[in-house]
């Protein structure tokens, strides 16, 4: 591929094996582990900024990216396999501080909506935020 990673791969365990990759061209990639080639288009116009960490959530079919534009998007995979690479959501956690670490694996906050994502960050600030 022609991007840069810039995070490492995180295996995504249902229904399939993926991993997905932050990358320094603003773009994040959703990767088959048994195929060489993106299987969907990069996930595209999240941030503005380096990609620089990627958290699948418990539900294995959304995605949240950290940047270093301070931002965090939500990225549904199976929306983006569909053809619709667009975030579902973006938003800024907190100050302008880049996002070095995001984890989504955390349990759904409501039992009535088992699709929401609780997510926790870590900015380059020293911030960590839920």
């Amino acid at each position: 591929s022609s991007s840069s990673s810039s995070s490492s791969g995180i295996p995504r365990t249902a229904p399939e094996m993926l991993a997905a990759t932050g990358s320094y061209d603003r773009t994040a990639r959703l990767w088959h582990a048994s195929r060489p080639a993106p299987p969907v288009p990069p996930l595209a116009n999240g941030h503005s900024d380096y990609v620089l960490c990627v958290s699948f959530g418990p539900d294995a079919r959304t995605l949240v990216t950290g940047g270093a534009d301070g931002r965090i998007c939500v990225w549904d995979c199976d929306d983006a396999a569909a053809g619709n690479p667009a975030p579902a959501a973006c938003l800024r956690p907190g100050s302008n501080a880049a996002v070095r670490s995001v984890d989504a694996s955390l349990p759904p906050p409501s039992e009535d909506d088992p699709g929401d994502v609780l997510s926790m960050t870590g900015g380059e600030d020293g911030t960590l935020r839920v």
